[in-house]
């Protein structure tokens, strides 16, 4: 099951998709939303500059992925993408 399909189920409203950095970007800069919910990769690139562009709107949201493992190692403990962000 897809993300927003689970979001769905949940009883949440899912208002938009993008499956690229560059449709996400737009969606960034002007989308009303309550919470984000960004794959920490989308097609092979960090999600970092979009999470970075709702960071500097003042909006909410979290990472998720489903590639908890590369290489044996814990996206959690070795990799650090987005600590600048507040």
């Amino acid at each position: 099951m897809m993300t927003a399909e689970m979001l769905e189920e949940l009883g949440h409203r899912v208002i938009a998709e993008a499956g690229t950095i560059k449709v996400a970007e737009p969606l960034a800069r002007t989308a009303e939303f309550d919470l984000a919910v960004l794959d920490i990769n989308i097609g092979g690139t960090y999600i970092t500059p979009i999470a970075q562009i709702i960071a500097d709107r003042g909006l909410p949201f979290i990472f998720i992925s489903g590639d908890v493992w590369r290489d044996g190692r814990n996206y959690s403990k070795t990799d650090r993408h987005c600590e600048s962000l507040s």
